[in-house]
């Protein structure tokens, strides 16, 4: 995904997404689901996309590069959404 449409994106999510803990935004467009992390500034700093099946995740494009780890998504999964969830991205 481009820089101009991760662009769009992360304006969509703020201005249509529903905003599901202080922090995290929830956004869905064809039937693709995305998870925004909102700034200080109450814009998306970076997000997830993927698929829900049953009661876990599967991750298919993330903003950033890290593992999932490090920006606590697995644990916002676990904890928040009681869900597992899954790292497809190659």
């Amino acid at each position: 995904m481009n820089l101009e449409e991760q662009r769009l994106l992360k304006r969509a999510m703020i201005h249509y997404g529903v905003s599901i803990s202080p922090e995290v935004m929830w956004f869905i467009d064809s039937s693709k689901v995305y998870y925004g992390r909102k700034n200080d500034n109450g814009e998306i700093s970076d997000y997830l996309s993927g698929y829900i099946s049953g009661r876990t995740f599967a991750i298919d494009y993330s903003t950033s590069n890290e593992l999932l780890d490090i920006g606590e998504w697995k644990n916002f999964f676990k904890e928040q959404l009681h869900m597992d969830c899954i790292d497809t991205r190659h």
